[in-house]
């Protein structure tokens, strides 16, 4: 076997072990506000800081390690995200809201470091089809943020915070494993070379469309996808469901999502990537719309793996597109991307606690479900082959 396979695969289960961490928070919202007698904003001001921290620092790793082979920040960020797992050693007292957001900072900018240059991992394997190696490294990164929610719910629920303990063991075995793996990272001259032979979106490249054109469709499916995840949980507790149904709806939506970019990925090189998206996002909208006027029956949850299967195959798309936008470097991208769309979502999540507090949590999901609409209204309006007509058009008429 291809030894670049092997290092694919333990990059994508090591991006499934961190934000298997990242993703847990939100199913567990509930027995931290209860453990701590926090207020529902206060709880959510806590996923706004860990998504904040998650993202704002690989601006900073993409742009200051842009030549940098060597992946210093993977290991660093392995060892920081173990923060996430030792809520159940906090004391309850005047402090704990304050350690509990150190925690968050700490742990986030762990999962934060591994993002850009993971990606950046993943494109110097150059032996390997450049656009499905990267879907597979971010499925493995919705399993685990998926999977993290069920995972917390479970432990949790039977063991309290102090569940999440064992969970510590997992990271000497990734940090061993890129060790073993000898991970190094891709830099811009590789990656033009690597990129070369399976580009199929010429319509891209032709249109000029740019990576301001990427972040302006990315940033709202990023947006939508937090709020959604985000208050998912908590809403489903309110409706009276136990905690561990909140997270197995997180994993529901999440897994369905991996096996719809599996899935969707095989149509890549025949339709480019930009088309599935678009087909994604408008095949996902309807689910969506019958999941959240449907969702106090379980059985909706086959509406929420539908919605999954299409809406969370989006982003890793996004992702592949941006190695080959035009404008900044290749870490930058990566870093801005990711780190920039989550960002962005992470304030948004943070503001949107206190709406929460005064008008209740469906409205955000509501909100959420508006947020996606807008996303396929651009995603339609932004389509290369459009921005290429009006631009042939206009040099017809001049």
């Amino acid at each position: 076997m291809n030894f670049q396979w092997l290092q694919l695969a333990g990059l994508t289960l090591m991006h499934l072990h961190i934000d298997m961490l990242g993703g847990m928070l939100p199913a567990i919202l509930p027995i931290i506000r209860q453990n701590y007698d926090l207020s529902l904003s206060a709880t959510f001001t806590m996923l706004a800081v860990l998504n904040l921290s998650c993202n704002g620092i690989q601006l900073a790793i993409g742009h200051l390690r842009a030549s940098s082979r060597q992946p210093l920040f993977l290991f660093l960020g392995i060892s920081l995200t173990a923060a996430l797992c030792v809520f159940g050693l906090l004391p309850r007292t005047d402090y704990t809201f304050p350690l509990l957001l150190m925690l968050m900072v700490i742990g986030g900018s762990g999962v934060a470091m591994i993002h850009p240059e993971g990606l950046r991992a993943v494109h110097a394997l150059n032996r390997l089809p450049s656009s499905i190696a990267t879907v597979l490294f971010m499925v493995g990164g919705n399993l685990g943020f998926a999977g993290g929610g069920y995972l917390s719910a479970l432990l949790v629920s039977r063991w309290g915070l102090a569940g999440l303990l064992p969970l510590l063991f997992i990271t000497p075995l990734s940090l061993a494993a890129m060790r073993f793996l000898r991970i190094n990272l891709s830099v811009d001259s590789e990656e033009t070379e690597n990129i070369s032979d399976d580009l199929t979106n010429t319509a891209i490249q032709a249109s000029g469309f740019s990576f301001g054109h990427l972040m302006l469709l990315s940033i709202p499916v990023t947006t939508a996808t937090v709020l959604l995840t985000g208050y998912l949980p908590t809403y489903l507790h309110e409706l009276g469901f136990h905690i561990s149904f909140g997270g197995l709806s997180a994993l529901i939506f999440g897994a369905s999502g991996v096996i719809g970019s599996i899935i969707w990925g095989i149509f890549v090189r025949s339709a480019g990537e930009y088309k599935i998206v678009k087909v994604c996002l408008l095949a996902g909208i309807p689910f969506l719309i019958a999941y959240l006027f449907t969702m106090q029956y379980q059985s909706a949850l086959i509406l929420l793996a539908g919605a999954g299967f299409c809406l969370m195959a989006v982003f890793p798309l996004l992702v592949s597109i941006a190695r080959y936008a035009s404008g900044y470097n290749l870490g930058r991208r990566m870093a801005l991307i990711v780190g920039g769309s989550w960002g962005t979502a992470s304030i948004i999540m943070m503001l949107t606690g206190v709406v929460a507090d005064a008008l209740g949590v469906r409205l955000i999901l509501l909100t959420a479900l508006a947020v996606y609409i807008i996303s396929g209204i651009l995603v339609v309006s932004l389509s290369p082959e459009r921005i290429l007509y009006r631009k042939r058009s206009a040099a017809r008429n001049s």
